[in-house]
């Protein structure tokens, strides 16, 4: 049993934003995920001395084995945000118990950590050991526009969730055992 409801809200937030990245990338073309995995395979061949010819023909060869599981992109980010809302679920239980921090605004925070430590660092991170390359690319076939959207409906639900007391807080109430 979960001590916190502050962890379930975190992953039920959490859940809740992964289907709705998921229909944002459903709808969206998947040429330009493609495109980019198959730019993202050359560039890093050529770069490591593989010939461009030869690189050619194994990005060719990545992506042809991508489009047979095209089908699993919605699920990646499902379970991506599951796992991520239970460590932003910790975090945000944390700073709500030895701040004594408002549950709204500990969202608003734990919000921005998911921006930060999650999703700009690393890019930043990868930036720095590949490249400034690897942002381009990033930013011309993915965008930086689903991180964005991913926070803000990951935020809004977490401080709907423990700010609001809903048909979730039911659903996730325990029956007392001894009436």
């Amino acid at each position: 049993m979960v001590e916190s409801k502050i962890l379930l809200y975190n992953v039920l937030a959490g859940i809740i934003t992964g289907f709705v990245v998921s229909i944002v990338l459903y709808f969206s073309p998947l040429e330009r995920f493609n495109e980019f995995v198959y730019q993202l395979t050359l560039k890093q061949l050529i770069i490591n001395g593989v010939p461009s010819d030869q690189a050619a023909r194994i990005a060719n060869e990545t992506l042809s084995m991508l489009k047979n599981i095209e089908w699993i992109y919605p699920l990646g980010s499902i379970l991506n945000m599951f796992f991520l809302s239970i460590i932003l679920g910790i975090i945000h239980d944390y700073i709500i118990r030895k701040t004594s921090m408002k549950p709204a605004l500990a969202s608003i925070i734990t919000g921005l950590i998911l921006l930060l430590v999650f999703q700009i660092i690393p890019l930043m991170l990868v930036s720095v050991l590949f490249g400034n390359w690897f942002l381009e690319l990033y930013s011309e076939y993915i965008g930086f526009h689903i991180q964005i959207i991913m926070t803000l409906i990951y935020t809004a639900f977490l401080v709907i969730f423990t700010s609001f007391k809903g048909p979730w807080s039911k659903l996730l109430e325990s029956k007392p055992r001894i009436y």
